[in-house]
Order: C-alpha cells, then structure tokens, then sequence
C-alpha cells in the first residue's frame, strides 16, 4: 500500500510503501497498490489517451510556420522582424535563459489594397516560455510587417532571450 500522513499546514509527513499487510486505521490515507493497475488496463489507458489528444487537433498544433526570429546580442535585449504575405494569425513566442519576466513591445503594420495601413500596437508581460497572440488591425490583409522587441523588466538581470515569429496563412479563396 502507499501510505501518506498529512498534517495541517504542512507537506506530506511521511510517505511509505508497504507490500501487503491488513488495512489499518494508523492515522494514514491508503492510496492503494502500486501493482493495482495491470499492464492490460495501463496500454489501454495510454491509447485512450493519445486517441484523445488526437482528436483535439488545437493542441496539438503549431503555432504556424517561422517566418522570423531574433535573439540577443550580448544585451539582454532581443529583437525580431518579418514581413508576411495574407496572415491569417500572427503569434510570437519568447524563450529565455532565465525564467525572469520579460517585457514585450510590439507593432503589426497591416495593408489591404492600396489603402492606409492600420497600424496596431502593444505591450505585455510574459515569463519564458510563452507564446502570444499578435492583432492584425485589418481583415485579410494583403501582407504585414510585423516588428517585436524584448527586454527583462529588471535591468540587473543576466541571460539570453530568443523571440520567434509565427504566421499562419489564410487559405485561398476559390
């Protein structure tokens, strides 16, 4: 059995396995056998689950395909640009040496046809690993430029950032 005790206001005390032996009322929570489970059940159980993950394509999915990255240059600071042809969705993610917050500033230039582009801006807070989604300001765009600058909130902070930038296509019309 797998026996843990609990007290009020702290972690688990103490935590034992023990193989057999009649239940007792020690004061301990029985969690059950560790052998409970057969190597049956335990392959069913995982094929269930991959099926279940796979049949959700969204979290399984890219963020789209890399169409720029920037990385630091012996300053934590990193910046990053892309020009894209009919996004869809832009996204960018921030990896980092640290998991310290880093400040993102950001600005989406947005052109449909010959008209003025809309030009969307913006900043938020992320810690590393993160991926955000970036606004566009114009429905099907013709192409957008797509500029993203990072930087720790604190100054005295040593590591290296990475930004990425992903772009998912809008499908053709017929």
């Amino acid at each position: 059995m797998i026996r843990a005790r609990i007290v009020p206001g702290s972690d688990v005390e103490r935590l034992s396995v023990d193989e057999g032996g009649p239940p007792l009322d020690d004061g301990f929570m029985h969690l059950g056998r560790l052998s409970a489970i057969s190597p049956t059940v335990a392959g069913v159980l995982a094929a269930a689950l991959l099926a279940a993950a796979a049949s959700c394509p969204a979290a399984l999915a890219k963020p789209g395909k890399l169409v720029g990255k920037g990385s630091d240059s012996g300053f934590p600071i990193a910046y990053a640009r892309a020009f894209v042809k009919h996004p869809k969705a832009l996204k960018v993610r921030v990896k980092a040496s640290t998991t310290q917050p880093i400040e993102l500033l950001w600005q989406v230039t947005c052109r449909r046809g010959g008209k003025k582009a809309k030009v969307p801006s913006g900043e938020f807070t992320v810690t590393p690993t993160s991926t955000r989604n970036l606004k566009k300001g114009t429905k099907r765009p013709d192409d957008c430029t797509v500029d993203v600058q990072a930087a720790y909130v604190t100054a005295d902070v040593l590591g290296s950032i990475k930004i990425e930038l992903f772009a998912r296509k809008a499908r053709k019309r017929r």
